[in-house]
């Protein structure tokens, strides 16, 4: 306890309690399984590595096009397996936490990088490894549910034979995903 006056003013004691510490829901990271709901649907992993990094599992499915040519607007959108780990640095996440503003269920902004694979489909596309980095923000709407985006660049390499023959080849392409979750956290 703390006693607060002024010199020069008339003497007002107050009493005011010293705060040890911020809600558990501010400056933390927390261990989140999540249901996603976006290009890539399935079940995610969230584990903390530190106060500001979190490595992410995720298994589901992709949407994407029948072919490596996703430019190719004329072809149809297939599901495909896929599977990723990704590394997020909440960047802001301290900043945040001294401002009062909410972490809950990982909510901030952060920096990942992610490898990626997408299994083939038989007779429909090919089996592709992707490297993508980029930026993110996640927040939460309700105690169970979020929306996230992410914004990056994707490097795909591709392993199969594009059907007109040829070699193996590399792409970039941008990324920009919008996401919907709903996290349920482990401490």
């Amino acid at each position: 306890m703390f006693l607060n006056f002024c010199i020069g003013e008339p003497l007002f004691l107050m009493a005011q309690k010293q705060v040890d510490s911020l809600p558990i829901e501010y400056g933390q990271l927390n261990n989140d399984f999540k249901i996603l709901f976006s290009n890539n649907t399935g079940v995610e992993w969230e584990q903390k590595l530190n106060k500001v990094s979190s490595l992410v599992f995720f298994g589901g499915y992709s949407l994407g096009r029948k072919s490596d040519n996703y430019r190719n607007r004329a072809l149809p959108i297939i599901l495909s397996p896929d599977a990723y780990v990704e590394y997020r640095n909440y960047y802001d996440l301290l900043k945040r936490a001294d401002r009062h503003k909410s972490t809950y269920n990982n909510s901030g902004e952060f920096l990942f990088g992610r490898v990626e694979s997408v299994f083939a489909v038989s007779g429909q596309n090919t089996y592709s490894l992707l490297f993508t980095q980029g930026w993110g923000t996640q927040r939460s709407l309700t105690k169970h549910m979020q929306i996230g985006l992410q914004a990056g660049v994707v490097e795909h390499f591709f392993f199969d034979k594009p059907v007109t023959g040829g070699f193996n080849y590399i792409r970039f392409e941008p990324m920009l995903s919008i996401v919907f979750s709903f996290p349920f956290q482990f401490h």
